[in-house]
Formats: C-alpha cells, structure tokens, sequence
C-alpha cells in the first residue's frame, strides 16, 4: 500500500479531519493534503519529531 493511502486511512481511521491532523503535525492542512495525494512526501525529521 502506498503511503498516500496509508496517512489517510490512518487519519480517517481517527476521525480526524485534514485540519486538526496538521494541527497535530504542525504542517497546514494543504501539506496533509499534498501527502494523502501523492504529490509530496513528509520529511523525515517531521515523522520523528511528532511519533
């Protein structure tokens, strides 16, 4: 599974919407959107920081 499909699975899974995830994350919500799309990816550091 791509990891696309897999951050928004996991934040739908958490009933948490693109906004209050990237509030969570400290990223705007058009970066979550970016990643769910495929058409960014989260830097490593941001992963790390907020495990």
């Amino acid at each position: 599974m791509q990891f696309s499909k897999k951050i928004k699975i996991c934040r739908q899974k958490n009933k948490l919407t693109q906004e209050k995830f990237a509030q969570s994350l400290n990223v705007s919500r058009k970066t979550i959107s970016g990643w769910e799309n495929g058409r960014s990816f989260p830097d490593i550091t941001t992963l790390i920081k907020n495990k």
